[in-house]
């Protein structure tokens, strides 16, 4: 056997050996998932996008969307969706909601929400996405609202002399600015912007709980409920512990014996 001969049979038989580890990789990560996994995400602190929240935890979106694609690569059973938020953006919370119900779709895995001490406003939002929601009794739920706040910096102007000058090539450029008051056609603006964001989040509870507008317009004032109290309007449908939501998704998808649990794969 010539020596070019010796390492293109090498080659080729390290490429099978390699070939046949990752079928077998793959196969085991299949047969773990399909008979005992559950998948978890924490959805902590205000929800921003990017890869960790302004507090550093693991409210960043991207971030969490990402484990949300390792799971499902991981071929996990179920998935835990465990909030401890007061909220956040708008389109952070709109973007997670979104890419769980799609997730959901695709894939055919169920969701299950815990809430501990607060799943409220945009976390609220994140929430519905789950095929069913947990609370504490005494968890903080709801919070279904859209809020701007402004400081209001006009008097030092007056009383100090110093203000802000604004070069702006349209009127509305500056319709938020803190250094003035705001004009009643710029408070129309704002309130007609707020507005349109609450019908999306009334739409997104419609949808979720099966509720009709009258009833979901009458729950989503702004108000925050306990989680008991949340059971009862029904904001969420069970309550009980984080592990009392694992135990009810080990059930659902007929798991035997204690689940393995994964964050990302």
């Amino acid at each position: 056997m010539s020596k070019e001969t010796w390492i293109i049979g090498s080659l080729v038989a390290l490429f099978l050996l390699t070939a046949g580890v990752s079928v077998y990789q793959k196969k085991q990560t299949e047969t773990l998932g399909e008979k005992n996994t559950l998948g978890v995400i924490y959805v902590y602190d205000p929800i921003s996008i990017g890869s960790s929240s302004p507090l550093g935890d693991s409210g960043g979106t991207d971030e969490l969307i990402e484990q949300l694609y390792s799971l499902e690569e991981a071929h996990v059973k179920a998935v835990l969706i465990r909030i401890n938020s007061p909220g956040g953006t708008v389109g952070a919370s709109q973007e997670l909601y979104q890419e769980i119900v799609k997730f959901k779709k695709r894939t055919h895995i169920p969701v299950i929400v815990s809430i501990a001490d607060m799943g409220a406003s945009g976390a609220y939002w994140v929430a519905l996405s789950g095929d069913v929601i947990f609370a504490d009794p005494g968890s903080l739920v709801g919070s279904i609202g859209v809020i701007i706040n402004t400081p209001d910096f006009s008097e030092i102007s007056k009383r100090y002399g110093v203000g802000m000058n604004v070069y702006k090539s349209v009127e509305y450029k500056d319709f938020l600015s803190s250094w003035r008051k705001h004009s009643p056609e710029e408070k129309a603006l704002i309130e007609n912007m707020l507005n349109d964001v609450q019908d999306q989040f009334v739409s997104v509870l419609m949808s979720s709980r099966k509720w009709t507008r009258e009833k979901a317009e009458s729950i989503a004032t702004g108000q925050v409920f306990t989680g008991r109290q949340a059971l009862q309007i029904g904001l969420v449908d069970k309550m009980g512990t984080f592990h009392d939501a694992q135990d009810f998704a080990t059930k659902w998808v007929k798991i035997k014996g204690k689940p393995k649990i994964i964050t990302h794969a």
